[in-house]
């Protein structure tokens, strides 16, 4: 009996926003360093950079390793899964980061659910909700 080859899983690329901060101390130099890392991050894991923006300094919510003031930097990307992580892992080497926070845009290339399939609820296994 001869066995069929696995299919290969399809993989869908989705679309990403990433806002990361570096400190307020920091020079264009610098800076610029820390986009061209992001930028070669998503093109070595076939991403593709959509948008790059620089928002410039800005004061922060809350204070962050004693800083109030940060400098914003807006990145939209196209890719899959892994890339957001290794994205993170690459920003976090950086002593000039402060934070950031990825996001999955509702904007997606993958094929939308049909409308005729109802939500399942997270906490039981039937379709509707049951009463507690």
């Amino acid at each position: 009996m001869a066995t069929a080859a696995a299919a290969p899983a399809t993989r869908w690329a989705r679309e990403y926003e990433t806002i990361y901060i570096l400190r307020s101390d920091v020079d264009n130099a610098v800076a610029e360093k820390v986009v061209d890392r992001a930028k070669d991050v998503i093109a070595r894991l076939d991403g593709t950079l959509t948008k790059l923006d620089n928002w410039g300094k800005r004061k922060l919510a809350y204070p962050i390793r004693k800083s109030n003031r940060g400098i914003f930097v807006y990145l939209k990307y196209v890719g899959y899964s892994d890339l957001v992580a290794e994205l993170e892992r690459n920003l976090r080497f950086s002593t000039k980061w402060c934070g950031s926070r990825p996001c999955y845009s509702p904007r997606t290339s993958t094929p939308p659910r049909s409308p005729s399939t109802p939500k399942r609820c997270s906490t039981c296994t039937s379709r509707k909700r049951k009463p507690p």
